[in-house]
């Protein structure tokens, strides 16, 4: 469904779920939706400047919310980026970041 209405959930992937919350992309980009008054998904990549494919792709768990789209998310809604992480279920207090070329051990 290219066009699917943003009410629509896809059930949580069986997998790959996040250790410290369950991954969800779908409530992040549909409160955000709400907000900015997106009809579908078409709009909302309108709005955000960004292709309904990935939207979709991101919807059917194919790809994840990367730091780009959360920050477009951000300047868009307006919302802090701790609030959009927890929309999306992460509940991490502390975030790694990790170096190239670096191994721990």
């Amino acid at each position: 469904m290219l066009n699917a209405p943003l009410a629509t959930t896809v059930p949580p992937a069986s997998s790959g779920s996040d250790r410290d919350g369950e991954y969800n992309p779908d409530g992040l980009l549909n409160n955000i939706a709400l907000q900015l008054k997106a009809d579908d998904d078409i709009a909302l990549g309108r709005i955000l400047e960004v292709s309904q494919l990935l939207l979709a792709r991101i919807r059917h768990r194919k790809m994840r919310v990367g730091a780009t789209l959360l920050l477009r998310l951000h300047e868009v809604s307006g919302r802090s980026m701790q609030e959009l992480r927890r929309m999306l279920g992460d509940r991490r207090k502390q975030y790694r970041v990790e170096r190239p070329g670096h191994q721990e051990g």
